[in-house]
């Protein structure tokens, strides 16, 4: 009995033995084992084998670049009240807004007073020294009592001199006269059918206008009779100088908007459907709409090679002010020259508007 019980006892032991050892493996009791209690080596990365003899070093791998900055944000003109944009006028003027103008770029957006579309070519680009304000002492003249008894009774101006300024040259030789912002300039004299342009001794400019958009003015006592007061301009120090004038500001916008060849600043200075004098050194007295003088001065602004815009003072009475300036710029052929420019400013509410517009060769501070 002692024997037969001992014999079932072995053979019990040697057929659970296996079952054991599974069921351990299952519950991850045995060491070594997948999900078991231990934790399993760490694996090792394959030993590297060495390069052959006579290869290039292998490179290293490049280092990660540093984080980018972001570039610094331009700020956008600072508004000074209502409808009245400017930069604030704190140091150096904005860059130049269009100097590929100045090269044969095709000019951007509609003009104020009409469509472009000459669809002809009266650019002149020889570059002979000698073409160097050529017609500028033959400027046609209405000073005469006939032309003004003409210009009074049949509005037409009669008068024949042959060597009138013909066509323009400039700065590029692929310019076209489809990229001029103004839609009504004629390109040589005709008697009746034009007057001289405000730009008549700028070369690289039309020297005329038609005729029909003007309103000659005849015997009228120069503008500056009435303005003898001299004025202390103060140039604002920022958007937020409270000290300044409105005076102030439209002194230092039409000085900025040449120097930086932007016609933002011209925006509340010239407004719409308006009337300007244009004054020719005293020989040419007309009247045209704001609109058309808009684009002119777009012309002149964008489109000339500007130096500097020099403030030489200003009278004022009342209300009305006479601001004087020098235009410094290099013509087509890279000569610097100067022209003289006055500004008839009328104060209308909290701001100026232009009602005159003066161009000469000659300083007009001294025709008194």
């Amino acid at each position: 009995m002692k024997r037969s019980t001992m014999l079932a006892l072995a053979i019990m032991a040697v057929v659970a033995a296996p079952t054991a050892g599974f069921a351990d493996e299952l519950l991850g009791g045995k060491k070594g084992g997948k999900g078991g209690g231990a934790t399993p080596p760490p694996k090792t990365a394959p030993p590297q084998s060495a390069p052959p003899k006579g290869a290039p070093p292998k490179a290293a791998p490049p280092k990660a670049a540093p984080p980018r900055a972001n570039p610094p944000q331009s700020k956008p003109p600072t508004r000074v009240g209502e409808g009245d944009v400017r930069t604030g006028n704190q140091g150096a003027p904005p860059p130049r807004s269009n100097d590929g103008f100045l090269q044969g770029a095709q000019r951007r957006g509609e003009s104020r007073s009409g469509n472009v579309s000459y669809g002809s070519v009266n650019n002149q680009p020889q570059r002979n020294p000698q073409q160097r304000g050529q017609g500028w002492n033959d400027i046609p003249s209405i000073n005469n009592s006939r032309i003004a008894q003409d210009a009074r009774r049949e509005d037409r101006i009669r008068q024949v001199q042959p060597s009138y300024r013909q066509g323009y040259t400039h700065y590029s030789n692929q310019w076209r006269d489809d990229y001029f912002w103004y839609p009504h300039y004629q390109f040589g004299y005709q008697q009746d059918r034009c007057v001289p342009s405000p730009w008549y001794f700028y070369d690289h400019l039309p020297g005329y206008v038609s005729r029909n958009r003007v309103n000659i003015i005849v015997n009228v006592n120069p503008i500056w009779n009435n303005v003898r007061d001299e004025y202390r301009y103060r140039r604002p120090s920022g958007p937020y100088d409270r000290n300044a004038t409105g005076l102030d500001w439209a002194i230092t916008d039409i000085e900025d908007g040449f120097e930086s060849q932007n016609m933002r600043y011209f925006s509340r200075l010239i407004p719409i459907r308006d009337r300007i004098q244009v004054d020719l050194e005293g020989e040419w007295r007309y009247q045209m709409s704001s609109d058309d003088f808009y684009d002119l001065l777009s012309d002149i602004v964008q489109g000339t090679d500007t130096d500097k815009y020099v403030y030489l003072g200003t009278r004022f009475s009342g209300r009305e002010a006479l601001v004087f300036y020098a235009h410094r710029y290099r013509d087509a052929w890279g000569q610097r020259t100067e022209t003289f420019h006055t500004w008839g400013l009328q104060q209308q509410g909290n701001g100026w508007s232009a009602t005159y517009f003066n161009s000469s060769r000659q300083d007009p501070r001294h025709w008194r």
